[in-house]
């Protein structure tokens, strides 16, 4: 039972204030009414409300409405009861939390396993993007099951109330794909990247050996993963120079770093064409799957007519604009 008062339901959902008003005999001074929701995703939803009544009706800040150390069962819970009971206030700030967790952005791919989820927590925000239709949501959690071993991938992810939480074939198919061409786009990165340039105001003949022995180092890493293992995408989940001793003069490392940037901007804005997601206002360069793009009326390269054709489509994947200074 959820002690409450009608006026904090009204708040945090007019259409389930309404139908309990509707089926309740509401003479007394105490109203009840039974719901078929799972007791545990309803008080996730109603907590979830009254924070943010708290937040609307106090003077002070009060709690956030999603808890940092939310967990996907939490998450899911208030998502999908928002849709159900038109809580958009809900609806808006628990997949905004999500986006914020599972988005990468042009700064650089840098998404972290929330406090409260698993890693293979990522296969239910994937599910749970599908169900609600959240096309920059599904770019994001693709990504985050491609850092998943093959084993966990298929296993599937297990719910606190020991559900099981599985991938679609396709998706698991869109996932292996996916990974084989991030894995791709590092490869190619780190070739150009990394390739033996020093700066041009650069005096130490040693830079020129240590961009090689880097490079080479990254591409070997890269093609001895196994599917077996889980993945991580150096350049864009960090560049060499945060993990390795460069051996670069200053002037050398700004430069990598500024390639590396470059890289995952340019990586970044293919994601929807990597992971084969329309992904409206996504800021790319495929007018097949960034509508951002196609919306603005230009286009990159004139020869480009066809307004339903993939960049990834070309006879080479040209995955990086600068990769033409370093052929």
């Amino acid at each position: 039972m959820f002690p409450m008062t009608g006026g904090l339901l009204l708040a945090i959902s007019p259409k389930l204030h309404g139908l309990v008003v509707a089926c309740t005999d509401t003479s007394g001074e105490e109203w009840s009414y039974d719901l078929d929701d799972e007791l545990q995703d309803l008080s996730c939803f109603l907590e979830a409300g009254s924070r943010s009544f708290v937040q609307r009706n106090t003077p002070y800040p009060g709690p956030p409405i999603i808890r940092e150390e939310s967990s996907f069962e939490e998450l899911s819970a208030i998502i999908l009861l928002s849709r159900k009971y038109g809580s958009s206030h809900l609806y808006h700030a628990a997949v905004a939390w999500l986006e914020c967790q599972f988005t990468p952005d042009a700064a650089g791919f840098n998404m972290r396993t929330p406090p409260g989820f698993l890693e293979t927590g990522a296969i239910g925000v994937l599910n749970l993007a599908r169900t609600i239709n959240h096309s920059s949501l599904l770019a994001g959690a693709i990504f985050a099951c491609c850092r998943l071993s093959v084993d966990d991938l298929t296993n599937g992810y297990t719910r606190e109330d020991r559900g099981k939480e599985t991938l679609q074939l396709e998706d698991i198919v869109r996932v292996r794909l996916t990974r084989d061409r991030l894995l791709g786009a590092c490869i190619v990165s780190a070739t150009c990247v990394y390739r033996s340039e020093p700066d041009p105001t650069c005096r130490r003949a040693k830079c020129r050996d240590s961009l090689d022995r880097i490079r080479q180092t990254t591409v070997d890493a890269l093609r001895a993963i196994r599917p077996s293992q889980p993945m991580r995408f150096p350049i864009l989940e960090g560049g060499a120079l945060e993990h390795t001793d460069a051996g670069l003069c200053e002037a050398c490392a700004q430069m990598v770093k500024g390639r590396e940037r470059e890289a995952k901007e340019e990586i970044w804005g293919l994601l929807p064409c990597i992971v084969d997601e329309v992904v409206p206002g996504w800021a790319g360069q495929c007018p097949k799957h960034c509508t951002a793009f196609s919306a603005s009326g230009s286009l990159p390269d004139s020869d480009f007519e066809d307004l339903e054709y993939c960049n990834m489509d070309r006879p080479v994947h040209d995955w990086m604009r600068y990769r033409r200074t370093c052929q």
